[in-house]
């Protein structure tokens, strides 16, 4: 797919018209990352915004040593906009998870964009807000919820964003280990295989290299 294909795929960009598509297309910088590539550390200046073409990234914060990692992002995906719109810094750490292609558009290019598109800066404000919702209803959850029904939730997320259907099954395709589960859940390692082996002999999930099975039969009898 060319970078304008790629860009239309991009849920930000959905109410471009092909000529604004065209006219973005001009500032994009295409490149390819490793598994392992540190994009930025948190605290570190923002100035550019990142679409995943290809690949997968993890987004996380570390406190203490500890690692919480706040989402993972796919192919489709952005990140980087509150830095690119006040200039702050980062607010979170960007890893990359497997070969992959980012597409970046610098900040004063970004601008100079949305000086002349009030329909993409609307479309920009409505993503923000999205993102604080989530967030507050993360904090919600860790609140209210069981550790249980707080790792269920997580991977119910994951299979709405990355999942298939294979009949009563789920297909979680996303190279993501027990441990960083974890730190989506934000509880340990060691609270996170316990109650992961727990679902596992209910039948409930099945791991199978790099994917995560969940029988959704079994998971509304719960």
């Amino acid at each position: 797919m060319n970078i304008f294909g790629r860009l239309r795929s991009v849920p930000l960009f959905e109410h471009l018209t092909d000529e604004q598509l065209q006219e973005l297309e001009k500032i994009v910088v295409s490149q390819k990352l490793q598994p392992g590539f540190i994009l930025f550390r948190e605290g570190d200046n923002g100035s550019t915004f990142y679409i995943i073409a290809a690949g997968s990234a993890k987004i996380y914060t570390e406190k203490d040593g500890k690692e919480k990692i706040i989402t993972i992002f796919r192919a489709g995906d952005s990140f980087g906009e509150l830095a690119l719109l006040d200039g702050e810094n980062r607010s979170a750490s960007v890893q990359i998870l497997e070969p992959s292609v980012l597409l970046s558009i610098s900040h004063n290019d970004f601008f100079r964009f949305l000086e002349g598109n009030f329909s993409f800066t609307r479309q920009i404000l409505k993503q923000l807000s999205s993102r604080i919702r989530k967030a507050n209803k993360e904090i919600t959850d860790m609140v209210f919820l069981d550790v249980e029904t707080r790792v269920l939730k997580v991977l119910a997320d994951l299979a709405i964003k990355h999942g298939t259907r294979e009949n009563n099954l789920v297909r979680i395709d996303i190279k993501i280990g027990l441990h960083e589960i974890g730190k989506l859940v934000g509880i340990s390692q060691q609270v996170v295989n316990g109650v992961l082996t727990h679902l596992h002999r209910r039948g409930i999930i099945r791991f199978e290299g790099h994917s995560i099975y969940m029988d959704a039969s079994k998971l509304i009898k719960k």
